[in-house]
């Protein structure tokens, strides 16, 4: 019960206002439904049909109490007309009290659902990167549906307590011995409900769901190397398993519903059955009266069966919404200061002073001092494990150092910086991410605002315009999932087109020309030459072709800079790192004079 008092203190504090005129709204339909049938009888004494004995006293309370004692004739006609426009207004007021909680509903769901998106979005780097992503999607898209479920089945429950509520006062009215007999039976019932069990069922549910959407989506992204390998069997055997689980905790859950509700389906008939042996035998209850209570408890009876139904669904769903909750609590506790709207120029350089990141225990990169001169090209190399990747998640701002400092030109880079420091940066990944869609959309996804020149200028310094430009219908041309309908160099081209329509200060290439041929690659080569001394170029790679005209190079080691210089001093030394990295190309170096 904690748990759900809890969801129901977040609905009321998502909007005080509404959740209030929302119950209050339903205790309004709840206590006016059925009014129609409880007054057709006694309004039916104004037309003759109903004496006024003792006996049938409840029958001409409501119209003697509304118009008084006098011997009123009314014809049926009348009466059945009023009757009519009496259903018209509450079913107008259940209208309105469905639309009003079905808006509240639906806003609830819209709020969370988009506090959660924005909460990962908006995540420190350093965080995204201990978790598994996938997870955060399958809350955002299963996790959000099954909180909708508990939504409805919360405002549902509070609808049907106080249905009951009602009910039971209004048959204590004709019998306050048999409505406390009655009582006894439904809070007996309750005892019913294996809550444990059921929450226990949720979670172990969720996760095998989540678990399932973890490994679908593991693989779809290497669907290709999996049919290569021969291993979608396995994939496809494991994924059923999950699936497979998770069926017969539902069909288990199922059960423990249908036999509580095939329980209170006999439990139905026996109350009928006692309650009516007791009303003749013991307590003498008129007729008139008794059918009047056995109205009330027949509407009453499937309400409370309802409750306990409704009860062990949101006790099962709770979970999740726990989950959700610890989801959102731990993201929103890392967001990312964005706050910052003062002028980043810098006319000089970027500069790391006694830098140091460590992932855990284990330092990425340690004391590291170094110097990017504004319009330049800095080649940055290493042996793998060397601290290039966090490096460049540094420089990109998406890393913020542990220890040590970052300055443009002689002004720190605070952390309020960061996001007005990545809208000058670009990046071009070596697994670059291109989308099921268009030239253009992929273009304009870095720089909506982007004109048609604009997009040929970019793409012409990329060295894409020829081919775009030879594309069945160029800008317009889907390039399929992934960019499955271009070349590899294509899809690196396009991107990097895509890094320069943003109009960066500094251009971050990691590994671009490592997957491509010698064909691609020149062509790539040729477009750094061409954007040297317009930015400052930041080259992360393994091919001595691609740094060979770096203003300077940078050698990592275990997270230390242990070299530094031109590409051709370095090679002179044969002692040095970059010389065993790259003693290939010593041929390519010009004698000693």
């Amino acid at each position: 019960m904690k748990a759900f008092r809890h969801y129901l203190w977040v609905l009321f504090t998502f909007s005080r206002t509404r959740f209030v005129v929302n119950c209050v709204l339903m205790m309004v339909t709840t206590l006016v439904s059925g009014i129609g049938l409880f007054l057709l009888i006694p309004l039916l004494k104004f037309t003759g049909w109903i004496g006024s004995s003792t006996q049938d006293h409840f029958l001409t309370i409501i119209p003697a109490r509304l118009f008084g004692q006098a011997d009123l004739h009314w014809p049926l006609s009348l009466i059945l007309l009023f009757f009519v426009i009496l259903i018209l207004c509450v079913t107008l007021l259940e209208a309105i009290q469905t639309r009003v909680m079905t808006r509240f509903q639906q806003d609830f769901m819209l709020d969370l659902q988009i506090r959660l998106n924005r909460s990962v979005a908006q995540a420190s780097w350093a965080f995204l990167i201990q978790k598994n992503l996938k997870h955060a999607h399958h809350m955002v898209s299963m996790g959000i549906s099954q909180v909708n479920m508990l939504t409805q089945q919360s405002l549902r429950m509070i609808t049907d307590s106080v249905l009951v509520v009602t009910l039971m006062t209004a048959s204590l009215f004709f019998s306050f011995k048999l409505t406390g007999i009655t009582c006894v039976i439904a809070l007996f019932s309750f005892l019913l409900i294996h809550r444990q069990k059921a929450s226990l069922m949720g979670k172990q549910s969720f996760r095998m769901g989540q678990h399932a959407q973890v490994e679908l989506a593991h693989f779809l992204d290497g669907i290709k190397l999996a049919k290569s390998y021969n291993r979608v069997a396995a994939f496809t055997d494991k994924f059923e398993s999950i699936q497979k689980e998770n069926y017969h905790f539902q069909l288990e859950f199922s059960q423990i519903q249908l036999t509580i509700q095939g329980i209170f389906r006999v439990c139905t008939a026996i109350i009928f059955s006692f309650l009516f042996g007791l009303s003749f035998t013991v307590f003498h209850i008129s007729l008139p009266t008794l059918l009047a209570l056995l109205l009330i408890f027949a509407r009453l009876l499937p309400r409370v069966s309802a409750l306990q139904q409704g009860y062990l669904r949101i006790v099962n769903v709770l979970p999740v919404f726990e989950q959700i909750e610890e989801t959102l609590f731990a993201y929103e506790a890392h967001e990312e200061k964005t706050g910052f709207q003062g002028d980043l120029s810098w006319k000089h350089g970027l500069r790391l002073e006694n830098v140091t990141y460590c992932y855990g225990e284990k330092p990425a990169l340690k004391d590291l001092s170094c110097q990017f001169l504004l319009n330049t090209t800095t080649a940055i190399v290493g042996p793998s494990g060397a601290g290039k990747t966090t490096l460049a998640d540094i420089l990109l701002g998406l890393l913020v150092p542990q220890v040590g400092q970052i300055f443009l030109d002689h002004h720190p880079l605070r952390t309020d910086h960061l996001h007005a420091w990545r809208a000058q940066v670009s990046y071009v990944p070596q697994e670059v991410h291109v989308f099921h869609g268009t030239v253009r959309e992929n273009l304009l996804w870095a720089q909506p605002e982007s004109t048609e020149a604009e997009l040929w200028e970019v793409l012409n310094l990329a060295a894409a315009e020829t081919f775009v430009r030879h594309l069945p219908k160029g800008l317009e041309t889907i390039i399929g999932d992934r960019g499955v309908r271009l070349s590899g160099g294509e899809r690196q081209r396009l991107a990097l087109a895509r890094a320069l329509l943003r109009r960066p200060h500094v251009l971050l290439l990691d590994e671009a020309t490592s997957s491509l041929d010698t064909q691609n690659e020149e062509i790539i080569y040729q477009t750094l030459k061409n954007l040297h001394g317009k930015l400052t170029l930041i080259l992360i790679a393994h091919r001595f072709s691609t740094i060979q005209n770096a203003d300077q190079v940078l050698v990592l080691d275990k997270g230390h800079l242990i070299e530094q210089g031109t590409p051709t001093d370095l090679l002179r030394d044969s002692n040095s790192m970059f010389y065993t990295l790259f003693q290939k190309s010593v041929k390519e170096l010009p004698s000693n004079e």
